[in-house]
């Protein structure tokens, strides 16, 4: 599993997560003066959730973030959340995801 293992003959779940904190950094330097978009494939934008969030990168899996759709994830007072995730076409995922 690729959340768990890496891809096969690509990159490691240790590789990712590096690459991941490095984008999160990134974002954090910039938070402080403005709003960021960041705009990424499906794989990375769940892994950039889940360390945004502090989490590991494995509860990506759980992370309905569809082809197309948008999460808006916030920091206030240095509480990080996950306030939304849409599908391409404006729906919400069921509620059994996160």
């Amino acid at each position: 599993m690729i959340w768990t293992h890496g891809a096969r003959g690509g990159e490691s779940v240790a590789a990712m997560t590096a690459r991941v904190d490095q984008a999160v950094r990134h974002v954090d330097d910039l938070l402080g003066a403005r709003d960021v978009v960041i705009v990424s494939h499906g794989h990375f934008s769940r892994a950039f959730v889940c360390r945004f969030l502090g989490w590991p990168i494995a509860q990506g899996e759980n992370i309905d973030l569809r082809p197309a759709g948008t999460a808006l994830l916030l920091e206030t007072d240095s509480d990080r959340r996950l306030c939304e995730l849409r599908g391409p076409l404006g729906q919400r995922p069921s509620s059994t995801s996160i």
